[in-house]
């Protein structure tokens, strides 16, 4: 009897997705499909917005990777200035992108992947997480997470934060780079070349393991497409697109953005909203390509940096079609992030203070080009005469590679599944060809600003009470952009104000991460404050947290449990933990609590000061473990 297999959601990508398996009477896969499930809706709200607002309303499109839509926005914009930007504006620019790069490349490999790789495509579920793999191998979860915070801290160092930084402009960047900041960025240089070269290493030596699967990802045949230079190396920023068959056949080269109407077209299929571009003179479907890692190693002659160009060369004795070594693409990309950073911080001009060009809008057009961690990202703009938005058309990075996806699912699916003996290791084999692309569908929630006008209070910091045996974590979560939802951003602010540094650390965060687990490893005691919308309104409960596996399918956030836990694995050390929940009453959107959960933030940013205070006075302080 004829069977329909739905896997929704579909698990560790960044956004909402499901596949549908369509069996005939014999269990066998007739057919196999990937919907992306969501509608954006950017090109359309966009309209009517002054152009120069662009950089940082696109960058709302991705919280993975809101770096990838700053710099093509801001391109765009550039050429509606009809301006050339200081020379080291642009570098800073390539920095910033490339440490995009980085940070998103350690999360898809290492948050998204490596369990599958790591732990094996058959095991249960519940260990198929960040946390299962701290468990096993706690030396490849913690370079992981390293190797990310290594590239979010470049991006903090230069646009101030490391989601939905406004440092990039129409013109250049709105600031120059500081030495303190280039020294600081450049001293983490050899602790991330050392993990991509250890990880690497590590990576190669599991292959053997995937050689089916492998061969299985390779049966979807396309073009590959990308950005190129006059020196043939990766190139991230500028240049012109180039097409190349799986033969590694030249099929066009030296195109210009400018003109991409000429050489893409998009086609729209029924069971998904995400568009698929293809290249325009072979048509639909023959003109289908890939974007992203694996294609741009496969356009380019090298990589441009030693250690890159190194393991290019290892990585060029095997098939390079197959979409499962995406992850092994990954990797060199990292590499060769890493010492283009390097590179360009060692620039002589990279401290000048000429970072922008300033002018008015001189192009009733503009497009704008770059490489996103996923692949090629375009943005086009049209404006009036006053400078608004009268059109948007963005061909976005995973949408180039929406025809290989789909059919990807289908050849994984045919493959793997059988309705007779149908398990979970076949259906998170066909999940895992998603993965490799490493598809953004979504966007988190961005970090929005506290709200200024509640929880302060007049009076100063305490001194100083270093004589006092625990140090204190405080972690306040919640999005900002979410009416009640940021009171835990408001009690935390209220407690830096009234606390030293050298005593209470204060966080706040959007959602807690696996990041945190390194900050929670070296404190004495944690406290989390967090809204909770089962208790009424403004009551606070105060209760202990124990370490503990939360078994959660997604790795991009973490619950307080499971960060404890990972501080122990990864770390060696596992603090005393409490969550202080905070009754809410909405979480609409909006950027102001509401006017009852507000009229009770004294009296809650108290209840959190005792609890703050009882701790640091406690006797004998508080134990890790």
């Amino acid at each position: 009897m004829a069977q329909r297999i739905v896997i929704d959601p579909v698990t560790r990508i960044e956004g909402h997705a499901k596949i549908t398996i369509q069996l005939d009477d014999a269990g066998e896969v007739a057919d196999a499909h990937f919907h992306v499930t969501q509608v954006r809706g950017f090109e359309k709200f966009v309209e009517g917005r002054p152009f120069h607002e662009m950089p940082s309303l696109m960058a709302r499109i991705c919280g993975i990777c809101p770096v990838s839509h700053l710099v093509a926005s801001a391109k765009a914009c550039d050429e509606l200035l009809a301006v050339e930007i200081p020379e080291t504006a642009t570098k800073l620019r390539q920095i910033l992108n490339l440490a995009q790069m980085i940070q998103s490349h350690a999360l898809s490999f290492f948050y998204l992947s490596s369990p599958d790789l790591l732990l094996g495509m058959d095991e249960v579920p519940e260990k198929r997480s960040l946390f299962g793999v701290a468990e096993a191998d706690p030396v490849l979860a913690r370079d992981g997470v390293r190797l990310r915070q290594i590239g979010q801290t470049i991006i903090e160092l230069l646009g101030g934060k490391r989601i939905h930084p406004g440092w990039v402009v129409p013109g250049g960047v709105n600031a120059p780079l500081s030495e303190d900041a280039r020294d600081a960025m450049l001293a983490m240089i050899p602790e991330g070349l050392d993990i991509a070269r250890r990880t690497l290493e590590w990576y190669r030596t599991v292959l053997p393991y995937f050689e089916d699967e492998i061969a299985t990802f390779a049966n979807v045949k396309t073009l590959f497409m990308g950005l190129t230079n006059a020196e043939n190396t990766l190139e991230f920023y500028d240049g012109p697109v180039r097409i190349i068959n799986g033969t590694g056949e030249v099929i066009a080269d030296q195109l210009s953005a400018d003109h991409y109407t000429e050489f893409l077209q998009e086609a729209v299929e029924p069971w998904s909203f995400l568009k698929t571009p293809f290249y325009r003179p072979m048509g639909y479907p023959d003109g289908v390509y890939r974007v992203g890692p694996l294609a741009r190693l496969n356009i380019v002659g090298r990589c441009g940096t030693p250690r890159a160009d190194e393991y290019l060369g290892l990585f060029r004795e095997q098939d390079t079609q197959s979409s499962f070594h995406y992850h092994t693409a990954r990797l060199i990309e990292i590499m060769y992030g890493l010492e283009k950073v390097g590179m360009l911080l060692r620039e002589p001009d990279i401290l000048s203070k000429r970072t922008r060009a300033v002018a008015e809008p001189n192009r009733s057009w503009g497009v704008g080009i770059s490489e996103a961690p996923r692949g090629t990202l375009l943005h086009h703009y049209e404006i009036d005469d006053n400078g608004l938005i009268t059109r948007a058309n963005l061909i976005i990075a995973t949408g180039n590679n929406n025809y290989a996806m789909d059919r990807g699912v289908y050849e994984v699916a045919k493959r793997y599944v059988r309705g007779g003996s149908l398990n979970d290791g076949m259906l998170n084999r066909v999940e895992s060809i998603i993965r490799a692309f490493d598809p953004c569908l979504a966007s988190f929630n961005p970090r929005g600003r506290p709200d200024a006008h509640a929880g302060r209070n007049s009076h100063a910091k305490r001194r100083s009470r270093r004589g006092a045996q625990a140090m204190i974590l405080v972690i306040g979560y919640g999005s900002t952009l979410r009416t009640d939802d940021a009171i835990g951003h408001v009690v935390a602010h209220a407690l830096d104000e009234r606390y030293s540094a050298s005593d209470v650390q204060i966080i706040t965060a959007a959602q807690l991460m696996p990041e945190h687990a390194a900050p929670i490893s070296r404190a004495d005691h944690v406290i989390f404050i967090d809204a909770n919308a089962e208790l009424p309104v403004g009551q606070v409960r105060i209760a202990p947290v124990a370490a503990a596996d939360s078994r959660a399918a997604l790795t991009h956030h973490a619950a307080p449990e499971s960060l404890l836990r990972s501080a122990g694995l990864l770390y060696g050390r596992r603090p005393s933990a409490q969550i202080i929940s905070i009754g809410a009453e909405s979480f609409a959107f909006g950027l102001s609590l509401s006017p009852t959960l507000r009229a009770q933030v004294p009296e809650i940013v108290a209840r959190a000061d005792a609890v703050v205070d009882a701790v640091l006075h406690a006797p004998g302080g508080t134990a890790a473990v």
